[in-house]
């Protein structure tokens, strides 16, 4: 029987680092691709992405927005509306940013403002900000200046209010249960209750058009209403509709925006329309003049913007360069390196005291970048749609020049790492979904050296020597020798508790991770390796790389920067924001999770401007909190603690009790945890509106809660 010796190492005895703070943001942050809204201010598109506020200009020589301006946002921006110079952000805390967007493109934070409950809609007028505040009617805040707010009055009139419109001095208050409400606000006040629009269905939002309401009914498309009228103010309707998400106006056309379609309709005949199909592109745009012509501007549903133009039909067509998502970064030379999925190479300047700027593109025709890694100033790049492995040398130069090119021999190759040391030279190998190759590199001929085909599919692989480790999708890692005829020779396994992203040699062991785990493997005798020692990390970690006796990490709570100066990793500093890849030179750290590229600038391995951080101690038992926000649409967070490491499922059922959808299934480390979910089942599909309960299962404990979905 294999001896194991399992040894837990606690990095801090009994506490857990407090989550990142103010000091701990990126240095910069390239709002890169994805876009979640976007409206049009002056010549400007303003757009929220996952980390802020981006501004894009148009370029007419280029027929091409470019990025002009950006503000990194500490929270996830939901929502936003412009009052003249004034830009107002909803958070995903329930928070208001004011945004001065005064002197486009340049952007700057004003203040901001928490009411203190949850809210689905704001409105600016003045000094008096309203807010819809889901079942708890709305409410009236005075402003002082753009850091307070003082609460003047409510009114509980509605069940369920969410959407605000003011028209004058008339405020319009969307009561789904009912209809639409009206307030004279004149003196500010919510106390001059007029009347209401009642709505003898469900309703999902509106828009004013004159005296006309345009009303998104589920299940009915879009209904007109006129106040003044005994019982049911509805008086027609527009048939063959989607309920619209969004309705915009242009000249006497109404363009109401629903999934998948952009649909026409003239103001005086609803019977001329026409229909423009969008895909999966996101709803919440804006109509843009260009050329003369009037273009709907929508986020890309794959990132970036998108134009259809709605004199002619044609679209959509990028408008936004470089929709990603991001694949991969690398950093060397005072560089940066960024490609995506749909995108070249961009090549950044980077510096601790400049904004980074972007300096050239390498072969701005071949997108779908893979993977990179580089062997000084020769950049190595594989291209997954063309499944070809690129050398470009002198790549920190904009006169860089193609040193080699091949085919690799497999269609799924996702990844590739240079190796100083193969055979009697150097080499490249290339990971595919079930394969690993070996490319010999020799001067400017490069050849197939070894293809071996495995079981399971590649998740990582460690190499060195004649040792080849390989951890798969089958929670194992299998440890090879590589014969010298350049064979395969498995001479043991070792079974793990989750899936494995990172593999590294320390010394004399494999070190692999497990979300918050560092595992050492004794590797003196391959045919019995030993798990020796796990060591706790106090932050996860997806991706892990060694410089000059450090340990840098990135994960699902940030980065971390471990000391190896002892006999174990020692948490020396964390911080900043989630990512899936990393990449580490001199004194610059790069994240990124896909879509946002996040910068740190180091100081004797220690992210900058970091103050002492605080401890929190562990929780003392279980917790399921309420989601928020709650009602919600259409995504929500659910946060837990756990005062130990435990065994954890977290699962969505409907009022039937069946299940709809798993978010949580796993192991996971004692303190606090968030949970998302997206109103989604478990294939992906969108979930009806109505009430849902999610369980929490973590050891023997069992927790239950209820939650409220309005479409």
């Amino acid at each position: 029987m294999r001896r194991l010796i399992l040894h837990t190492v606690l990095l801090m005895a009994l506490a857990a680092p407090a989550w990142p703070t103010d000091d701990r943001f990126p240095d910069y942050t390239l709002l890169w691709n994805r876009f979640t809204s976007v409206m049009v201010v002056d010549e400007y598109a303003v757009a929220l992405s996952p980390d802020g506020v981006v501004v894009c200009e148009y370029l007419p020589d280029h027929a091409m927005f470019v990025q002009a301006g950006q503000l990194f946002l500490d929270d996830y921006p939901l929502a936003m509306k412009a009052y003249g110079d004034l830009l107002v952000v909803k958070t995903l805390d329930e928070r208001l940013l004011y945004v001065d967007i005064g002197h486009l493109p340049e952007i700057s934070t004003l203040g901001q403002f928490d009411p203190g409950v949850p809210f689905a809609d704001f409105l600016l007028d003045g000094q008096n900000l309203y807010i819809s505040a889901w079942f708890e009617g709305v409410w009236r805040f005075t402003l002082d200046g753009f850091n307070g707010a003082q609460f003047a009055d409510s009114s509980m009139k509605g069940i369920l209010v969410t959407q605000l419109c003011l028209e004058n001095d008339t405020l319009y208050v969307l009561d789904e249960y009912n209809g639409i409400m009206r307030y004279d606000v004149s003196n500010g006040s919510l106390d001059a209750f007029v009347d209401y629009l009642y709505v003898p269905v469900r309703a999902s939002g509106f828009s004013m058009d004159g005296a006309l309401v345009l009303i998104s009914a589920a299940g009915s498309g879009v209904l007109l209403g006129e106040f003044g009228h005994d019982g049911s103010g509805i008086i027609d309707s527009i048939d063959g509709l989607l309920a619209p998400q969004r309705t915009l106006f242009m000249d006497s056309t109404y363009v109401f925006l629903s999934n998948r379609v952009a649909t026409l309709v003239n103001q005086d005949n609803y019977d001329q329309r026409l229909t423009i199909p969008t895909g999966d592109d996101l709803v919440d745009g804006d109509l843009i003049v260009l050329d003369g012509v009037c273009h709907l501007l929508l986020p890309g549903a794959e990132g970036g913007l998108v134009l259809y133009s709605l004199e002619d039909f044609v679209g959509p067509v990028v408008a936004f360069d470089r929709p990603g998502p991001v694949s991969d970064v690398l950093l060397y030379s005072s560089l940066l390196f960024t490609g995506g999925r749909a995108n070249p190479v961009d090549v950044y300047t980077v510096g601790p005291e400049t904004e980074p700027r972007l300096n050239y593109t390498i072969a701005d025709d071949l997108t779908n970048v893979a993977d990179m890694d580089n062997n000084g100033d020769t950049l190595i790049i594989l291209y997954s749609d063309c499944n070809v492995v690129t050398l470009v040398g002198r790549s920190s130069n904009p006169d860089h020049f193609l040193e080699a090119s091949f085919a690799v021999n497999d269609t799924s190759a996702f990844g590739v790492e240079f190796l100083d040391r193969w055979e009697n030279g150097s080499g490249l190998l290339v990971l595919g979904r079930t394969t690993i190759s070996i490319y010999g590199i020799s001067g400017q001929d490069i050849e197939l050296a070894a293809a071996w085909s495995l079981e399971d599919e590649v998740s990582a692989v460690a190499l060195r020597d004649s040792m080849l480790v390989v951890a798969g999708d089958a929670n194992r890692i299998d440890f090879f020798r590589i014969t010298p005829d350049l064979k395969l020779e498995l001479r043991s396994s070792i079974n793990v508790e989750a899936p494995i992203h990172e593999l590294l040699f320390l010394d004399n062991y494999l070190v692999y991770f497990e979300f918050d785990l560092m595992n050492y493997v004794d590797l003196s005798d391959l045919e019995l390796p030993v798990i020796e020692t796990t060591v706790s990390m106090s932050v996860p970690v997806t991706r892990a790389v060694v410089r000059d006796d450090l340990l840098y990490t990135v994960g699902e709570d940030g980065v971390g920067v471990f000391s190896l100066d002892g006999l174990y990793p020692s948490l020396i500093d964390y911080g900043g924001r989630t990512g899936d890849f990393l990449s580490v030179d001199g004194n610059l750290m790069a994240t990124t999770n896909g879509e946002s590229v996040h910068l740190y600038f180091l100081q004797d391995g220690l992210l900058t401007d970091v103050d002492e951080w605080d401890t929190e101690p562990l929780p003392e038992q279980c917790v399921l909190l309420q989601n928020y926000p709650n009602p919600f649409n259409p995504h929500t967070w659910i946060d837990y603690s756990l005062p130990r490491r435990s065994s954890v499922r977290l699962v969505v059922f409907n009022l039937l009790g069946q299940v709809v959808r798993t978010i949580v299934d796993g192991e996971r480390a004692a303190g606090h945890h968030t949970a998302f979910w997206d109103a989604r089942d478990e294939t992906g599909t969108p979930v009806a509106s109505g009430v849902y309960f999610y369980r929490l299962t973590a050891g023997d404990v069992v927790e239950s809660r209820k939650m409220v979905l309005i479409r």
